[in-house]
């Protein structure tokens, strides 16, 4: 600090209080890694954020709730397509087994032989 002539009167600090900043840091660190190994169910917590980290915190569940929603869909969807794919493959089966549906080339008179 300066007086008005310019005269230095000493240093002042000005300490900031960063505990939540740090904590909401750490814990998107870990909801982010988690996400990456698979675990989509891992949230931040809101409780004591406030502003920014709060909107953050708030944001990534609702981005990994959506990622988790993507991801129960294609797996009902591949679920349903391979149930189709089981009954397509036992209805084929079903149909080679059945009387008379021998293959084409199975039906055809036998050759002609020279006489």
């Amino acid at each position: 600090m300066l007086d008005a002539s310019g005269t230095r009167l000493g240093t002042a600090v000005q300490w900031f209080d960063r505990t939540v900043e740090v904590a909401t840091e750490r814990q998107i660190q870990l909801v982010v890694q988690a996400a990456l190994d698979g675990d989509l169910q891992r949230r931040t917590r809101k409780d004591g954020k406030q502003g920014f980290f709060e909107t953050l915190a708030d944001g990534m569940s609702k981005l990994l709730e959506n990622m988790a929603d993507v991801v129960r869909t294609i797996k009902r969807a591949a679920n349903e397509v391979s149930v189709g794919a089981d009954e397509i493959s036992k209805g084929n089966t079903n149909l080679s087994r059945a009387p008379g549906s021998r293959p084409r080339a199975s039906r055809r008179p036998p050759p002609r032989w020279r006489r």
